[in-house]
């Protein structure tokens, strides 16, 4: 059902590792991934996947030698036409998702989903949506290949502060609405490690001075709300002929029994 673009390293820090693993293999054990592209940063991340992971027969491994940009991962999306994408984070994995949400992008692929991840608390409960700030957090793109857009402006790696939207701003100006499904499509997020690879001068939006302090937004591009949304929402507000006809069907046919 999805072709999961995604990356694989391996961190300095053993729990940071642990978790990247996690979450690759629980991406191969998920039933609604049939298929992952995995860019690889070193031949030696290669070496430790095939002592670690049964890959069943889903991954195509893709070394890359660097850290992939999101211009890579669409790269790699649009040889995939026609087909359903997931550019997700290494850290993050597909825990249910919804065939008809799916479904609704074949029909319509001007949609896109930016997913809100769940967290884990200390005891590693799945904690509810954290959407952060007057914008939110995404760490997931789901949509129908192709999508046609200057690679130049979106080449950069993920796990920047801003990265994520940098990339869902700039599809939203070339014609893609995104929902943010994700009550129904739920990835979590494996970060308790907290260990980052990133400082606040790598931000994509913001300027900082010397104290650590945002001066200046430095983006040309405002950003968008995407708010989490129920399913429910989401087929009365955006495809209501869809949904009121698959409602009718169904009480049709309890009515004939």
């Amino acid at each position: 059902m999805i072709n999961l673009i995604t990356s694989f390293f391996i961190p300095k820090e053993a729990e940071r590792q642990e978790e990247i693993l996690k979450c690759l293999v629980q991406n191969i054990n998920c039933n609604y991934i049939t298929k992952i592209y995995l860019f690889i940063e070193k031949k030696e991340d290669i070496d430790f996947l095939k002592e670690k992971v049964n890959p069943k027969g889903k991954i195509q491994l893709i070394l890359w030698n660097k850290q992939p940009t999101y211009a890579d991962y669409l790269k790699l999306v649009n040889q995939l036409q026609g087909e359903i994408c997931m550019i997700s984070n290494a850290d993050i994995w597909l825990k249910k998702c919804d065939e008809e949400l799916i479904n609704i992008l074949k029909q319509y692929p001007n949609i896109g989903f930016s997913l809100t991840r769940y967290d884990r608390d200390a005891s590693t409960n799945i904690i509810s949506p954290l959407f952060k700030g007057m914008i939110g957090c995404f760490d997931s793109f789901i949509f129908q290949s192709p999508i046609d857009i200057d690679p130049n402006l979106i080449n950069h790696i993920q796990n920047r502060p801003g990265s994520e939207h940098v990339f869902k701003t700039e599809l939203e100006y070339k014609g893609i609405e995104f929902i943010n499904p994700c009550y129904d499509i739920i990835t979590v997020h494996e970060h308790l490690s907290n260990a980052r690879t990133y400082t606040k001068k790598d931000d994509l939006l913001w300027g900082y001075d010397l104290s650590g302090n945002n001066i200046k937004y430095t983006y040309s591009k405002l950003l968008t709300r995407t708010l989490p949304q129920k399913k429910i929402t989401i087929m009365e507000k955006y495809f209501k002929k869809y949904y009121r006809k698959k409602n009718y069907s169904t009480v049709s046919q309890m009515f004939s029994r």
